[in-house]
């Protein structure tokens, strides 16, 4: 069967709830995912082609949906255009979260990720552009209202879902259901919700683990020069295994890097109740 092009697209956001949804919807019988999550084809891989891209739905067998999940859409000023290109009819489903909560756990992602020193301070990280360079776009992917603004040049009001992540958390019954009907497939209640995918983690014992991951680095080279090598990934694994925290998080941002935030984003916030009529009252420290 010819690989077809997807008839709906979770454009973002990140750090709000995107990959636990791809392994959900991957469970409908009616619903065909791409093989890997995030495709990214509208945005950095868009030079690779479109017989890339429909090469990752060689697994089609003629499910009435098809999707992609690439937050990344979401923030890139290219991507609306390109989609409208491909695939004009396309549905397109935005998740939006507190965008203080969001970049907090991105935040916290990205130090047991590595990407941040484990011992930086989230005040200090935002007082970093020249340490973190990618700072600032972490900061605009909470600018939901500029986003939303740009696909609605190329994408009707019935086109476009706008979800919000809190409403996942409290009822993901209901919330994949709202998707399941917007994308044209049966709704269900046989999904397997009890595992939370790419949820973030609190770092334990972080100057520890940050010698341990500057000591380990050097295996990198040596053991992925194959590619079939598991053995580094074994060793990346083990290493946060043992240093992220069981339960929730109990950090919480500082009552100063949460005002420079607000201050930051309550324009945004403000046209998306205004104009957008968003509500966003269930929304942490961003609730109008």
């Amino acid at each position: 069967m010819q690989a077809p092009l997807p008839t709906f697209i979770i454009c973002g956001a990140p750090k709000a709830g995107t990959t636990s949804l791809y392994h959900y919807l991957s469970q409908h019988p009616e619903v065909c995912m791409s093989s890997i999550k995030e495709t990214d084809f509208f945005q950095h891989n868009y030079g690779k082609g479109l017989s890339w891209f429909k090469s990752l739905y060689e697994h089609y067998n003629g499910e009435k949906a098809i999707g992609e999940v690439s937050p990344g859409n979401m923030i890139t000023p290219e991507a609306p255009q390109r989609i409208h290109d491909f695939i004009p009819d396309a549905k397109l489903i935005f998740i939006l979260r507190d965008p203080i909560d969001r970049i907090w756990s991105h935040f916290q992602f990205e130090k047991y990720r590595g990407l941040i020193d484990p011992v930086e301070t989230f005040a200090g990280f935002l007082s970093s552009p020249q340490k973190y360079p990618f700072l600032e776009r972490y900061k605009q992917l909470g600018f939901y209202y500029n986003q939303l603004k740009e696909y609605q040049q190329f994408f009707s009001p019935e086109q476009m879902l706008i979800l919000q992540y809190e409403d996942f958390k409290e009822d993901p019954t209901s919330f994949v259901n709202c998707i399941l009907g917007f994308i044209g497939v049966n709704q269900i209640e046989q999904l397997d919700f009890s595992e939370r995918k790419n949820t973030t983690k609190e770092l334990r014992f972080k100057r520890v683990y940050s010698i341990l991951r500057k000591v380990a680095k050097p295996l990198k080279y040596i053991l992925t020069d194959n590619p079939e090598n598991k053995l580094w990934w074994s060793v990346k694994s083990g290493i946060r295994d043992l240093f992220l925290s069981k339960g929730k998080r109990k950090d919480v941002p500082d009552e100063e890097s949460i005002k420079y935030l607000i201050s930051l984003y309550k324009d945004q916030v403000q046209a998306l109740q205004q104009e957008m009529k968003i509500d966003v009252s269930k929304w942490r420290y961003l609730h109008g």
